[in-house]
Protein backbone atom coordinates (compact mmCIF):
# COMPACT_ATOMS: atom_id res chain seq x y z
CA UNK A 1 0.00 0.00 0.00
CA UNK A 2 1.35 3.42 -0.93
CA UNK A 3 2.54 5.63 1.86
CA UNK A 4 0.49 8.64 2.81
CA UNK A 5 1.65 12.03 1.70
CA UNK A 6 3.66 13.80 4.36
CA UNK A 7 1.86 16.14 6.69
CA UNK A 8 2.05 19.77 5.65
CA UNK A 9 2.42 20.75 9.29
CA UNK A 10 5.93 19.36 9.46
CA UNK A 11 8.54 22.09 8.99
CA UNK A 12 10.34 21.33 5.69
CA UNK A 13 13.76 22.42 6.91
CA UNK A 14 13.36 20.31 10.03
CA UNK A 15 12.55 17.26 7.92
CA UNK A 16 15.54 17.94 5.65
CA UNK A 17 17.94 18.07 8.57
CA UNK A 18 16.82 14.62 9.53
CA UNK A 19 17.89 13.32 6.13
CA UNK A 20 21.48 12.87 7.22
CA UNK A 21 21.43 9.36 8.70
CA UNK A 22 24.81 9.76 10.36
CA UNK A 23 23.54 12.66 12.54
CA UNK A 24 22.58 11.17 15.94
CA UNK A 25 20.45 14.15 16.90
CA UNK A 26 18.14 13.85 13.95
CA UNK A 27 18.21 10.10 13.48
CA UNK A 28 14.75 8.56 13.67
CA UNK A 29 16.06 5.34 15.18
CA UNK A 30 15.30 6.27 18.81
CA UNK A 31 11.68 6.67 17.86
CA UNK A 32 11.26 3.74 15.57
CA UNK A 33 13.36 0.98 17.05
CA UNK A 34 13.00 1.42 20.79
CA UNK A 35 9.72 0.50 22.50
CA UNK A 36 10.77 2.35 25.66
CA UNK A 37 9.79 5.65 24.08
CA UNK A 38 6.16 6.35 24.79
CA UNK A 39 4.00 8.72 22.85
CA UNK A 40 4.33 11.43 25.48
CA UNK A 41 8.09 11.08 25.68
CA UNK A 42 8.24 11.27 21.91
CA UNK A 43 6.30 14.50 21.97
CA UNK A 44 8.60 15.91 24.61
CA UNK A 45 11.60 14.93 22.54
CA UNK A 46 10.11 16.71 19.52
CA UNK A 47 9.55 19.87 21.50
CA UNK A 48 13.13 19.85 22.76
CA UNK A 49 14.44 19.40 19.24
CA UNK A 50 12.21 22.21 17.98
CA UNK A 51 13.45 24.62 20.60
CA UNK A 52 17.03 23.59 19.94
CA UNK A 53 16.75 24.01 16.18
CA UNK A 54 14.30 26.94 16.18
CA UNK A 55 12.89 26.02 12.79
CA UNK A 56 9.33 26.92 11.88
CA UNK A 57 7.55 27.78 8.67
CA UNK A 58 6.40 31.04 10.20
CA UNK A 59 9.78 32.19 11.47
CA UNK A 60 11.10 29.73 14.09
CA UNK A 61 9.32 31.06 17.19
CA UNK A 62 8.87 28.82 20.26
CA UNK A 63 5.16 29.52 20.58
CA UNK A 64 4.20 26.03 19.37
CA UNK A 65 5.18 24.21 22.57
CA UNK A 66 1.50 23.75 23.42
CA UNK A 67 0.69 21.71 20.31
CA UNK A 68 -1.43 18.66 21.07
CA UNK A 69 0.02 15.17 21.26
CA UNK A 70 -1.69 14.13 18.05
CA UNK A 71 0.17 16.63 15.94
CA UNK A 72 3.40 15.59 17.62
CA UNK A 73 2.69 11.96 16.77
CA UNK A 74 2.08 12.98 13.15
CA UNK A 75 5.46 14.65 13.06
CA UNK A 76 7.00 11.55 14.65
CA UNK A 77 5.58 9.41 11.88
CA UNK A 78 6.83 11.83 9.27
CA UNK A 79 10.35 11.61 10.67
CA UNK A 80 10.25 7.83 10.43
CA UNK A 81 9.31 7.80 6.75
CA UNK A 82 12.35 7.11 4.58
CA UNK A 83 11.14 9.61 1.96
CA UNK A 84 12.16 12.47 4.25
CA UNK A 85 15.55 10.97 4.92
CA UNK A 86 16.55 11.09 1.23
CA UNK A 87 18.86 13.72 -0.26
CA UNK A 88 16.07 15.01 -2.47
CA UNK A 89 14.27 16.63 0.46
CA UNK A 90 17.11 19.12 0.84
CA UNK A 91 16.99 20.21 -2.80
CA UNK A 92 14.67 22.57 -4.63
CA UNK A 93 11.42 21.14 -5.92
CA UNK A 94 11.75 19.45 -9.29
CA UNK A 95 9.97 22.20 -11.28
CA UNK A 96 12.18 24.88 -9.71
CA UNK A 97 15.31 22.87 -10.44
CA UNK A 98 14.24 22.40 -14.02
CA UNK A 99 13.51 26.10 -14.43
CA UNK A 100 16.92 27.04 -13.03
CA UNK A 101 18.72 24.56 -15.28
CA UNK A 102 16.71 25.78 -18.25
CA UNK A 103 17.66 29.40 -17.55
CA UNK A 104 21.33 28.40 -17.31
CA UNK A 105 21.18 26.60 -20.65
CA UNK A 106 19.45 29.55 -22.30
CA UNK A 107 22.05 31.98 -20.93
CA UNK A 108 24.90 29.81 -22.18
CA UNK A 109 23.24 29.49 -25.58
CA UNK A 110 22.78 33.26 -25.86
CA UNK A 111 26.41 33.90 -24.93
CA UNK A 112 27.56 31.40 -27.55
CA UNK A 113 25.39 33.06 -30.18
CA UNK A 114 26.79 36.48 -29.26
CA UNK A 115 30.37 35.22 -29.59
CA UNK A 116 29.61 33.69 -32.98
CA UNK A 117 28.00 36.92 -34.15
CA UNK A 118 31.02 38.98 -33.03
CA UNK A 119 33.43 36.61 -34.79
CA UNK A 120 31.33 36.61 -37.96
CA UNK A 121 31.06 40.40 -38.08
CA UNK A 122 34.77 40.74 -37.37
CA UNK A 123 35.62 38.36 -40.20
CA UNK A 124 33.36 40.30 -42.56
CA UNK A 125 35.07 43.56 -41.58
CA UNK A 126 38.49 41.97 -41.95
CA UNK A 127 37.74 40.49 -45.35
CA UNK A 128 36.19 43.74 -46.58
CA UNK A 129 39.55 45.45 -46.34
CA UNK A 130 41.28 42.87 -48.46
CA UNK A 131 38.57 42.02 -50.99
CA UNK A 132 36.89 45.25 -52.04
CA UNK A 133 36.24 45.37 -55.77
CA UNK A 134 37.92 48.75 -56.15
CA UNK A 135 41.02 47.86 -54.09
CA UNK A 136 43.96 45.62 -55.05
CA UNK A 137 44.01 42.37 -53.12
CA UNK A 138 46.44 40.11 -54.92
CA UNK A 139 49.35 38.90 -52.80
CA UNK A 140 51.45 38.90 -55.96
CA UNK A 141 50.68 42.62 -56.50
CA UNK A 142 49.52 41.94 -60.06
CA UNK A 143 46.44 44.12 -59.63
CA UNK A 144 48.35 47.02 -58.12
CA UNK A 145 51.08 46.85 -60.76
CA UNK A 146 48.53 46.84 -63.56
CA UNK A 147 46.92 49.95 -62.11
CA UNK A 148 50.16 51.72 -61.37
CA UNK A 149 52.07 50.84 -64.51
CA UNK A 150 55.82 50.27 -64.82
CA UNK A 151 57.88 51.46 -61.84
CA UNK A 152 59.18 54.99 -62.21
CA UNK A 153 62.33 54.34 -60.19
CA UNK A 154 63.92 51.87 -62.62
CA UNK A 155 65.90 54.64 -64.27
CA UNK A 156 67.20 56.17 -61.04
CA UNK A 157 70.40 55.43 -59.19
CA UNK A 158 68.75 56.19 -55.85
CA UNK A 159 68.49 52.82 -54.11
CA UNK A 160 66.20 54.23 -51.43
CA UNK A 161 63.59 55.36 -53.94
CA UNK A 162 63.81 52.02 -55.77
CA UNK A 163 63.26 50.04 -52.61
CA UNK A 164 60.47 52.30 -51.41
CA UNK A 165 58.51 51.99 -54.65
CA UNK A 166 58.83 48.19 -54.56
CA UNK A 167 57.62 48.04 -50.96
CA UNK A 168 54.75 50.45 -51.58
CA UNK A 169 53.41 48.50 -54.56
CA UNK A 170 53.68 45.09 -52.90
CA UNK A 171 50.27 44.04 -51.58
CA UNK A 172 51.69 41.36 -49.28
CA UNK A 173 54.22 42.87 -46.87
CA UNK A 174 55.45 39.43 -45.85
CA UNK A 175 56.17 38.34 -49.41
CA UNK A 176 59.36 40.34 -49.96
CA UNK A 177 63.07 39.61 -49.93
CA UNK A 178 63.78 42.48 -47.52
CA UNK A 179 61.03 43.18 -44.93
CA UNK A 180 60.82 46.97 -45.21
CA UNK A 181 57.48 48.49 -44.24
CA UNK A 182 56.44 51.65 -46.16
CA UNK A 183 54.84 54.61 -44.37
CA UNK A 184 54.26 58.27 -45.28
CA UNK A 185 54.37 61.13 -42.78
CA UNK A 186 52.64 64.25 -44.08
CA UNK A 187 53.30 66.48 -41.06
CA UNK A 188 49.98 65.82 -39.37
CA UNK A 189 49.36 62.09 -39.64
CA UNK A 190 50.99 58.80 -40.59
CA UNK A 191 49.67 57.28 -43.81
CA UNK A 192 49.83 53.78 -45.23
CA UNK A 193 48.03 51.79 -47.88
CA UNK A 194 44.61 50.53 -46.89
CA UNK A 195 45.61 47.00 -47.86
CA UNK A 196 48.70 47.30 -45.66
CA UNK A 197 46.88 48.69 -42.64
CA UNK A 198 45.29 45.37 -41.74
CA UNK A 199 48.66 43.64 -42.09
CA UNK A 200 50.28 46.13 -39.73
CA UNK A 201 48.29 44.61 -36.87
CA UNK A 202 50.88 41.79 -36.95
CA UNK A 203 53.87 44.12 -36.85
CA UNK A 204 55.41 45.99 -33.95
CA UNK A 205 55.67 49.12 -36.09
CA UNK A 206 52.07 49.85 -35.10
CA UNK A 207 53.36 50.98 -31.70
CA UNK A 208 55.57 53.58 -33.36
CA UNK A 209 52.55 54.81 -35.32
CA UNK A 210 50.71 55.14 -32.01
CA UNK A 211 53.60 57.13 -30.54
CA UNK A 212 53.63 59.55 -33.47
CA UNK A 213 49.88 59.97 -33.34
CA UNK A 214 50.02 60.67 -29.59
CA UNK A 215 52.90 63.10 -30.06
CA UNK A 216 50.94 65.02 -32.68
CA UNK A 217 47.88 65.10 -30.44
CA UNK A 218 49.89 66.35 -27.46
CA UNK A 219 51.50 69.10 -29.50
CA UNK A 220 48.09 70.15 -30.85
CA UNK A 221 46.79 70.49 -27.31
CA UNK A 222 49.77 72.53 -26.18
CA UNK A 223 50.14 74.63 -29.30
CA UNK A 224 46.48 75.36 -29.86
CA UNK A 225 44.95 74.10 -33.06
CA UNK A 226 48.24 74.12 -34.93
CA UNK A 227 49.86 70.66 -34.85
CA UNK A 228 53.04 72.11 -36.31
CA UNK A 229 54.03 73.81 -33.08
CA UNK A 230 57.76 73.80 -32.43
CA UNK A 231 59.41 70.89 -30.65
CA UNK A 232 62.92 70.77 -29.23
CA UNK A 233 65.58 68.83 -31.09
CA UNK A 234 68.33 66.78 -29.47
CA UNK A 235 71.14 67.68 -31.81
CA UNK A 236 74.23 69.47 -30.59
CA UNK A 237 73.13 72.74 -32.13
CA UNK A 238 70.00 72.92 -30.01
CA UNK A 239 67.12 75.02 -31.28
CA UNK A 240 63.70 73.86 -32.35
CA UNK A 241 62.05 72.24 -35.32
CA UNK A 242 58.47 72.37 -36.53
CA UNK A 243 56.50 69.42 -37.82
CA UNK A 244 56.24 71.15 -41.19
CA UNK A 245 60.04 71.34 -41.27
CA UNK A 246 60.21 67.53 -41.09
CA UNK A 247 58.49 67.37 -44.47
CA UNK A 248 59.67 70.65 -45.97
CA UNK A 249 59.83 70.66 -49.77
CA UNK A 250 57.55 67.59 -49.79
CA UNK A 251 54.51 68.99 -48.00
CA UNK A 252 52.29 67.94 -50.88
CA UNK A 253 53.51 64.33 -50.97
CA UNK A 254 54.84 63.68 -47.45
CA UNK A 255 57.99 62.04 -46.12
CA UNK A 256 58.51 58.44 -47.38
CA UNK A 257 59.58 56.13 -44.55
CA UNK A 258 60.92 52.57 -44.61
CA UNK A 259 61.00 50.60 -41.36
CA UNK A 260 62.44 47.23 -40.35
CA UNK A 261 60.16 45.56 -37.84
CA UNK A 262 62.22 42.62 -36.56
CA UNK A 263 65.17 42.46 -34.18
CA UNK A 264 67.57 42.76 -37.11
CA UNK A 265 68.49 46.35 -37.94
CA UNK A 266 70.54 45.56 -41.05
CA UNK A 267 73.89 46.51 -39.47
CA UNK A 268 76.29 43.63 -40.14
CA UNK A 269 79.08 44.15 -37.61
CA UNK A 270 81.17 41.33 -39.08
CA UNK A 271 81.16 42.53 -42.69
CA UNK A 272 80.84 46.18 -41.62
CA UNK A 273 78.08 46.99 -44.09
CA UNK A 274 74.32 47.54 -44.32
CA UNK A 275 72.73 44.31 -45.52
CA UNK A 276 69.87 41.90 -44.95
CA UNK A 277 70.16 38.27 -46.07
CA UNK A 278 72.98 39.23 -48.39
CA UNK A 279 71.13 42.13 -50.02
CA UNK A 280 72.55 45.63 -49.71
CA UNK A 281 70.31 48.12 -47.91
CA UNK A 282 72.76 51.00 -47.72
CA UNK A 283 70.16 53.71 -47.18
CA UNK A 284 68.33 55.27 -44.19
CA UNK A 285 65.70 53.12 -42.52
CA UNK A 286 63.94 52.95 -39.20
CA UNK A 287 64.75 50.03 -36.88
CA UNK A 288 64.30 49.29 -33.20
CA UNK A 289 68.03 49.76 -32.63
CA UNK A 290 71.06 51.30 -34.26
CA UNK A 291 74.76 50.50 -34.27
CA UNK A 292 76.95 51.53 -31.34
CA UNK A 293 79.43 53.57 -33.39
CA UNK A 294 81.64 54.18 -30.34
CA UNK A 295 82.41 50.46 -30.29
CA UNK A 296 82.44 49.56 -33.99
CA UNK A 297 83.52 52.82 -35.62
CA UNK A 298 81.54 52.74 -38.87
CA UNK A 299 78.26 54.54 -39.70
CA UNK A 300 75.41 52.10 -40.17
CA UNK A 301 72.36 53.89 -41.62
CA UNK A 302 69.77 52.38 -39.27
CA UNK A 303 67.87 55.01 -37.26
CA UNK A 304 66.46 53.76 -33.99
CA UNK A 305 62.87 54.31 -32.86
CA UNK A 306 61.67 54.56 -29.25
CA UNK A 307 61.16 51.15 -27.68
CA UNK A 308 57.90 49.43 -28.54
CA UNK A 309 58.21 47.36 -25.35
CA UNK A 310 58.43 50.42 -23.13
CA UNK A 311 55.45 51.98 -24.92
CA UNK A 312 53.45 48.78 -24.81
CA UNK A 313 53.86 48.18 -21.09
CA UNK A 314 54.09 51.69 -19.65
CA UNK A 315 52.27 54.26 -21.73
CA UNK A 316 48.92 53.46 -20.10
CA UNK A 317 50.18 53.47 -16.52
CA UNK A 318 52.95 56.08 -16.85
CA UNK A 319 51.31 58.89 -18.79
CA UNK A 320 53.26 61.67 -17.10
CA UNK A 321 56.30 62.13 -14.86
CA UNK A 322 54.01 62.23 -11.80
CA UNK A 323 52.99 58.62 -12.42
CA UNK A 324 56.67 57.63 -12.30
CA UNK A 325 57.13 59.64 -9.11
CA UNK A 326 54.66 57.42 -7.28
CA UNK A 327 56.50 54.38 -8.62
CA UNK A 328 59.82 55.66 -7.24
CA UNK A 329 58.29 56.35 -3.83
CA UNK A 330 57.03 52.76 -3.65
CA UNK A 331 60.47 51.46 -4.67
CA UNK A 332 62.15 53.34 -1.84
CA UNK A 333 59.64 52.02 0.64
CA UNK A 334 59.84 48.38 -0.46
CA UNK A 335 63.54 48.22 -1.40
CA UNK A 336 65.51 50.72 0.70
CA UNK A 337 69.20 51.01 -0.11
CA UNK A 338 70.20 49.95 3.40
CA UNK A 339 68.48 46.56 2.94
CA UNK A 340 69.96 45.74 -0.46
CA UNK A 341 72.32 42.81 -1.00
CA UNK A 342 75.90 43.85 -1.73
CA UNK A 343 75.94 42.05 -5.08
CA UNK A 344 75.05 42.51 -8.74
CA UNK A 345 72.35 40.36 -10.34
CA UNK A 346 71.60 39.12 -13.86
CA UNK A 347 69.07 36.67 -15.29
CA UNK A 348 68.40 35.87 -18.91
CA UNK A 349 68.25 33.23 -21.62
CA UNK A 350 70.91 31.72 -23.87
CA UNK A 351 70.43 34.22 -26.70
CA UNK A 352 73.26 35.61 -28.82
CA UNK A 353 73.94 37.85 -31.82
CA UNK A 354 73.86 35.52 -34.81
CA UNK A 355 76.26 37.31 -37.14
CA UNK A 356 79.15 37.20 -34.68
CA UNK A 357 78.46 34.04 -32.70
CA UNK A 358 76.46 31.64 -34.90
CA UNK A 359 79.31 29.09 -34.85
CA UNK A 360 80.45 29.78 -31.27
CA UNK A 361 79.88 27.74 -28.16
CA UNK A 362 77.98 29.22 -25.23
CA UNK A 363 81.14 29.72 -23.21
CA UNK A 364 82.54 31.99 -25.92
CA UNK A 365 79.43 34.16 -26.09
CA UNK A 366 78.96 37.30 -23.95
CA UNK A 367 76.16 35.90 -21.82
CA UNK A 368 77.96 32.61 -21.30
CA UNK A 369 81.08 34.47 -20.19
CA UNK A 370 79.04 36.54 -17.74
CA UNK A 371 77.49 33.47 -16.12
CA UNK A 372 80.94 31.86 -15.84
CA UNK A 373 82.26 34.96 -14.08
CA UNK A 374 79.33 34.82 -11.71
CA UNK A 375 80.17 31.22 -10.86
CA UNK A 376 83.79 32.18 -10.21
CA UNK A 377 82.88 35.28 -8.15
CA UNK A 378 79.67 34.19 -6.48
CA UNK A 379 80.22 36.68 -3.66
CA UNK A 380 79.92 39.56 -6.14
CA UNK A 381 77.76 38.44 -9.07
CA UNK A 382 74.51 36.45 -8.94
CA UNK A 383 74.29 35.49 -12.62
CA UNK A 384 72.43 32.53 -14.10
CA UNK A 385 70.44 31.39 -17.11
CA UNK A 386 66.76 30.92 -16.40
CA UNK A 387 65.93 29.61 -19.88
CA UNK A 388 67.90 27.49 -22.38
CA UNK A 389 66.70 28.25 -25.92
CA UNK A 390 67.70 28.62 -29.58
CA UNK A 391 70.43 26.22 -30.72
CA UNK A 392 71.05 25.08 -27.14
CA UNK A 393 67.48 23.94 -26.47
CA UNK A 394 68.38 20.33 -27.32
CA UNK A 395 71.48 20.44 -25.14
CA UNK A 396 69.90 21.48 -21.85
CA UNK A 397 71.58 18.73 -19.85
CA UNK A 398 74.98 19.70 -21.19
CA UNK A 399 74.36 23.40 -20.56
CA UNK A 400 73.08 22.82 -17.03
CA UNK A 401 76.17 20.78 -16.17
CA UNK A 402 78.52 23.55 -17.31
CA UNK A 403 76.59 26.71 -16.46
CA UNK A 404 74.47 27.83 -13.57
CA UNK A 405 70.73 27.54 -14.18
CA UNK A 406 68.62 29.58 -11.79
CA UNK A 407 65.05 30.67 -11.33
CA UNK A 408 63.71 33.74 -13.03
CA UNK A 409 63.92 36.98 -11.05
CA UNK A 410 61.37 39.64 -11.88
CA UNK A 411 62.32 43.30 -12.41
CA UNK A 412 61.08 44.33 -8.99
CA UNK A 413 62.85 41.54 -7.13
CA UNK A 414 66.09 42.58 -8.81
CA UNK A 415 65.92 45.75 -6.74
CA UNK A 416 66.88 43.64 -3.74
CA UNK A 417 70.44 43.94 -5.09
CA UNK A 418 72.57 47.07 -5.17
CA UNK A 419 73.45 46.61 -8.84
CA UNK A 420 71.72 45.15 -11.91
CA UNK A 421 73.77 44.02 -14.92
CA UNK A 422 72.49 44.56 -18.46
CA UNK A 423 73.97 42.74 -21.48
CA UNK A 424 72.95 42.25 -25.13
CA UNK A 425 71.23 39.10 -26.37
CA UNK A 426 69.92 38.59 -29.90
CA UNK A 427 70.35 42.25 -30.66
CA UNK A 428 69.87 45.31 -28.48
CA UNK A 429 68.80 45.06 -24.84
CA UNK A 430 65.27 46.41 -24.78
CA UNK A 431 65.13 46.43 -20.99
CA UNK A 432 68.03 48.83 -20.46
CA UNK A 433 65.83 51.91 -20.41
CA UNK A 434 63.38 50.35 -17.98
CA UNK A 435 66.21 49.23 -15.69
CA UNK A 436 67.15 52.89 -15.31
CA UNK A 437 63.79 53.33 -13.58
CA UNK A 438 64.78 51.01 -10.72
CA UNK A 439 66.42 52.16 -7.49
CA UNK A 440 69.49 49.98 -8.06
CA UNK A 441 72.50 51.16 -10.05
CA UNK A 442 72.66 49.72 -13.58
CA UNK A 443 75.91 48.28 -14.92
CA UNK A 444 75.82 48.28 -18.72
CA UNK A 445 78.22 45.95 -20.54
CA UNK A 446 79.30 47.69 -23.73
CA UNK A 447 76.64 46.87 -26.36
CA UNK A 448 76.82 46.28 -30.09
CA UNK A 449 73.40 47.85 -30.70
CA UNK A 450 71.68 50.66 -28.85
CA UNK A 451 68.35 52.44 -28.57
CA UNK A 452 67.65 56.01 -29.61
CA UNK A 453 68.59 57.57 -26.27
CA UNK A 454 72.03 55.90 -26.30
CA UNK A 455 73.17 57.37 -29.63
CA UNK A 456 75.80 60.10 -29.90
CA UNK A 457 74.24 63.21 -28.44
CA UNK A 458 71.64 61.13 -26.61
CA UNK A 459 70.37 61.85 -23.14
CA UNK A 460 71.81 58.82 -21.32
CA UNK A 461 75.49 59.11 -20.43
CA UNK A 462 77.97 56.78 -18.68
CA UNK A 463 78.95 57.57 -15.08
CA UNK A 464 75.93 59.88 -14.92
CA UNK A 465 73.00 57.51 -15.46
CA UNK A 466 74.76 54.13 -15.36
CA UNK A 467 78.15 52.44 -14.87
CA UNK A 468 79.86 51.33 -18.10
CA UNK A 469 81.68 48.00 -18.10
CA UNK A 470 83.12 45.29 -20.32
CA UNK A 471 83.56 41.58 -19.81
CA UNK A 472 87.21 42.28 -19.04
CA UNK A 473 86.54 44.53 -16.04
CA UNK A 474 83.05 43.54 -14.93
CA UNK A 475 84.20 42.15 -11.57
CA UNK A 476 86.08 45.37 -10.74
CA UNK A 477 83.08 47.51 -11.66
CA UNK A 478 80.74 45.39 -9.56
CA UNK A 479 83.11 45.51 -6.59
CA UNK A 480 83.18 49.30 -6.85
CA UNK A 481 79.40 49.56 -7.15
CA UNK A 482 78.58 47.44 -4.10
CA UNK A 483 81.30 48.89 -1.86
CA UNK A 484 79.62 50.66 1.04
CA UNK A 485 82.06 53.55 0.82
CA UNK A 486 80.65 54.38 -2.62
CA UNK A 487 76.98 54.29 -1.62
CA UNK A 488 76.55 58.06 -1.91
CA UNK A 489 77.93 58.10 -5.45
CA UNK A 490 75.81 55.12 -6.51
CA UNK A 491 72.65 56.67 -5.10
CA UNK A 492 73.40 59.88 -6.99
CA UNK A 493 73.67 57.88 -10.23
CA UNK A 494 70.37 56.17 -9.44
CA UNK A 495 68.73 59.56 -8.84
CA UNK A 496 69.95 60.85 -12.22
CA UNK A 497 68.72 57.70 -13.94
CA UNK A 498 65.30 58.04 -12.32
CA UNK A 499 65.07 61.70 -13.35
CA UNK A 500 65.76 60.71 -16.94
CA UNK A 501 63.20 57.92 -16.68
CA UNK A 502 60.49 60.30 -15.48
CA UNK A 503 61.08 62.66 -18.38
CA UNK A 504 61.67 60.14 -21.17
CA UNK A 505 59.75 56.93 -20.51
CA UNK A 506 56.33 58.38 -19.85
CA UNK A 507 53.72 58.48 -22.58
CA UNK A 508 54.54 62.13 -23.18
CA UNK A 509 58.26 61.49 -23.39
CA UNK A 510 58.08 58.53 -25.76
CA UNK A 511 55.56 60.26 -28.01
CA UNK A 512 57.70 63.39 -28.15
CA UNK A 513 60.81 61.36 -28.95
CA UNK A 514 59.01 59.68 -31.84
CA UNK A 515 58.55 63.09 -33.49
CA UNK A 516 62.21 63.90 -32.96
CA UNK A 517 63.16 60.62 -34.61
CA UNK A 518 61.12 61.61 -37.66
CA UNK A 519 63.21 64.77 -37.85
CA UNK A 520 66.39 62.68 -37.55
CA UNK A 521 65.10 60.46 -40.35
CA UNK A 522 64.50 63.44 -42.64
CA UNK A 523 68.00 64.79 -41.99
CA UNK A 524 69.53 61.36 -42.65
CA UNK A 525 67.62 61.10 -45.92
CA UNK A 526 68.86 64.53 -47.00
CA UNK A 527 72.47 63.65 -46.18
CA UNK A 528 72.10 60.33 -48.01
CA UNK A 529 71.91 61.91 -51.47
CA UNK A 530 71.91 65.64 -50.90
CA UNK A 531 68.13 65.88 -51.20
CA UNK A 532 67.88 64.68 -54.79
CA UNK A 533 65.35 62.06 -53.73
CA UNK A 534 62.63 64.70 -53.32
CA UNK A 535 61.72 65.12 -56.99
CA UNK A 536 61.80 61.40 -57.70
CA UNK A 537 59.56 60.70 -54.73
CA UNK A 538 57.16 63.44 -55.84
CA UNK A 539 56.75 61.73 -59.25
CA UNK A 540 56.09 58.36 -57.61
CA UNK A 541 53.54 59.74 -55.16
CA UNK A 542 51.62 61.60 -57.85
CA UNK A 543 51.49 58.52 -60.09
CA UNK A 544 50.32 56.45 -57.13
CA UNK A 545 47.54 58.91 -56.24
CA UNK A 546 46.34 58.96 -59.85
CA UNK A 547 46.21 55.17 -60.21
CA UNK A 548 46.04 53.08 -57.02
CA UNK A 549 45.00 55.84 -54.59
CA UNK A 550 44.33 53.84 -51.40
CA UNK A 551 46.28 55.79 -48.77
CA UNK A 552 44.56 56.03 -45.36
CA UNK A 553 45.40 57.00 -41.80
CA UNK A 554 47.56 54.23 -40.45
CA UNK A 555 46.39 54.48 -36.86
CA UNK A 556 43.90 51.62 -36.90
CA UNK A 557 44.37 47.96 -37.78
CA UNK A 558 42.44 44.73 -37.49
CA UNK A 559 39.49 44.08 -35.20
CA UNK A 560 41.84 42.13 -32.91
CA UNK A 561 43.47 45.40 -31.92
CA UNK A 562 40.21 46.60 -30.41
CA UNK A 563 41.00 44.14 -27.63
CA UNK A 564 44.80 43.75 -27.69
CA UNK A 565 46.50 46.99 -28.66
CA UNK A 566 47.31 49.57 -25.96
CA UNK A 567 45.56 52.35 -27.85
CA UNK A 568 43.31 51.80 -30.82
CA UNK A 569 41.83 54.54 -32.97
CA UNK A 570 38.35 53.77 -34.23
CA UNK A 571 37.84 52.83 -37.85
Amino acid sequence: MAREAPSSSVPPLLRCIGAEDDNPIHSPSPLSSSSSFSSSSSSSWHRIMKRRLSFHPGGGDDDDDDDDDESDRDREEDWERPHYRSRECCELPVPARRRRRSRGRITLLLLSIMVLVVITVANVISSSYSSRDDRPASSSSVTTTSLYGPPLSTSTENEYIKRYEISLLNDDLGNVDVPLLPLIFDGRRMLCREGHRMQYSKYRIRFFVQMVRTGLRNRTRRGGTDPTASVATNDDGGGTTAYDDIGHDVDDVGLPILAMDGDDNGCNVVQRRDEYNGRDIDFPRFAWSSLNTNKHGWPCRAISMPSYETWKYHHRTRRTSLDWERYFVNNEREYPWSDKLGMAVWRGSTTYEGQQYHDSELGDMPRGKLVKMGMEHSNLIDAAFHKVIQKFRYRKREVSSEFRIGGRIGPRDMMKYKAIIDIDGNSWSSRFGMLLCSNSVVIKIEPDFVEHFYDDGGDVRPMVHYLPASLDNITDVVAYAVDGENDAEMRKIVACANSWCKASLSEEGLAGDSILRLDAYRRALDSYDGGSWVEEWRRIRRRFDETVDDLVDCDAWSYIDWFTSPSFAGL
